[in-house]
C-alpha cells in the first residue's frame, strides 16, 4: 500500500511494487513543490520533490534495536538522544537558535567515523550522512507544516493493513 497525502486530501494506492514503479505510476512528476516525509526507501528518497524529510520514528527504532544489539556502543545512545530532543524542540516551537544546535550536534555525531561499529551501525551511520539535511528539516517549519513523521500516513492505511492480514493475503 502506497499513500501519499496533505492536510487536505490522502491518495492510497495499492501495488504490486515497493518501488518506483509504483510512484510512477501513481504519481509520475513526483511532488515538485511538495516537501515528501518518508521512511527512507530507495524509491521515496528518489522521487522528485521539493524536499525530503526522514520519518523520525522509524530512525528511533532501527537505533533502539541497535542499542539493544550492541549495547556498548555510545554512538547510537548520543544519536538517539539527539533525535528525542529535536522532537521536543519541534514541538514547543522550534527557534532558529534551536535549529544551529540541533544542526551542530548531528555534524558532530556525523563526523565520527562508524565505519569498524558493529551490527547495523557503519549502513545507517552512512545513511545517514548521506541524508543528513533530511533528519531535521522539519525544525526548519516553526509553522509545523512539514512534519517529522510519517504518522498520519501510517493510520490512513492501518484498516487496510489489518484486513490484508486477516485474510492472509
Amino acid at each position: 500500500m502506497h499513500t501519499y497525502q496533505n492536510d487536505q486530501y490522502t491518495f492510497i494506492g495499492a501495488h504490486h511494487s515497493r518501488g518506483i514503479e509504483a510512484q510512477e505510476q501513481f504519481f509520475p512528476g513526483g511532488f515538485p513543490g511538495s516537501t515528501l516525509v518518508t521512511d527512507c526507501l530507495a524509491m521515496q528518497i528518489s522521487t522528485p520533490a521539493a524536499a525530503h524529510q526522514i520519518c523520525n520514528p522509524h530512525l528511533l527504532r532501527e537505533l533502539k534495536a541497535m542499542k539493544q544489539a550492541h549495547p556498548e556502543e555510545k554512538w547510537p545512545g548520543g544519536m538517539t538522544c539527539l533525535i528525542k530532543d529535536a522532537l521536543k524542540r519541534w514541538e514547543n516551537g522550534p527557534t532558529p537558535r534551536d535549529v544551529t544546535n540541533v544542526a551542530n550536534r548531528l555534524t558532530k555525531l556525523l563526523d565520527q567515523n562508524q565505519a569498524n561499529a558493529p551490527g547495523k551501525i557503519p549502513a545507517f551511520h552512512k545513511r545517514l550522512v548521506k541524508h543528513s539535511e533530511k533528519v531535521f528539516l522539519y525544525l526548519k517549519y516553526p509553522d509545523k507544516s512539514v512534519p517529522p513523521h510519517i504518522n498520519a500516513s501510517e493510520r490512513a492505511i492501518r484498516n487496510i493493513k489489518v484486513k490484508v492480514k486477516v485474510c492472509g493475503e
